[in-house]
């Protein structure tokens, strides 16, 4: 209930829903893209906003082993006996709720061409030959540090270039930190504490960011004596106010 969101993530993922609920199966849809970094609530948002709506929401890492096929059918031996059952894409699909797959520029590019249909028309043709259709509802999430273009700062370890097909068939929006005024905000209304206590901490936490930003773009501040592969986010920074041991008395 306290969860606070962005105007333009709230705007993007009421449309995408609508839109969602109104396609019928094997027309033409899309799928999302929420791109920026860690920290800024791209999954949580997502889990938040399907949490708030009563609908259930399936969220899984990708890496280099990622291989669309293991989401749709989830084949092990057991006793002996190959089980194949339905894997958490292909539930979500014809469940037709929403599936995040994080960091999905993590994957080798060529295992994610399967992904095309489904982000077309919401199909997918198996390799025997038959075809899953999405049902109503149904969203694909895609979320990511470094948008599909690889890591080219060294800041995004993992990430693989991917085909600009795949990033022609998605919406995206990029998502940044919250401003030192947002944060501060948000921490003294959540925590119930002074701003004269949040303040310093949020101080700290902007300035990780905007070395993290300008390691990102391959830029790094003049005053920097050793660039910053990590920022402080929000999470992190509730927790050190709480493990300081503040609290408000009045």
């Amino acid at each position: 209930p306290d969860y606070q969101w962005h105007p333009r993530v709230a705007r993007l993922l009421v449309t995408a829903m609508q839109d969602a609920w109104e396609t019928t199966p094997g027309d033409e849809r899309y799928g999302l893209h929420l791109q920026g970094p860690p920290g800024t609530g791209k999954t949580t948002s997502v889990l938040q906003f399907c949490a708030a709506l009563g609908t259930p929401c399936v969220s899984v890492e990708a890496d280099v082993e990622l291989d669309i096929k293991s989401l749709m059918v989830d084949a092990r031996v057991e006793n002996g006996t190959l089980d194949k059952r339905y894997g958490v894409l292909r539930q979500a699909m014809e469940g037709g709720y929403p599936f995040v797959l994080n960091e999905w520029d993590n994957a080798q590019p060529g295992l994610l061409t399967k992904i095309f249909g489904i982000l077309d028309n919401g199909t997918y043709v198996a390799d025997d030959g038959e075809v899953v259709v999405a049902k109503r509802g149904f969203l694909l999430v895609l979320t990511s540090n470094a948008g599909g273009n690889g890591d080219l700062t060294g800041y995004t370890s993992g990430a693989r270039r991917q085909s600009e097909a795949l990033k022609r068939r998605v919406k995206g929006l990029y998502l940044d930190y919250a401003s030192m005024a947002e944060e501060e905000d948000y921490l003294r209304k959540r925590l119930g504490l002074p701003a004269k206590v949040v303040r310093p901490f949020v101080k700290v936490a902007e300035q990780t960011r905007q070395q993290y930003r300008a390691g990102l773009t391959g830029q790094i501040g003049a005053g920097a004596t050793v660039p910053l592969n990590a920022a402080i986010t929000r999470q992190q920074l509730a927790a050190f106010l709480l493990r300081s041991g503040y609290r408000y008395g009045g």
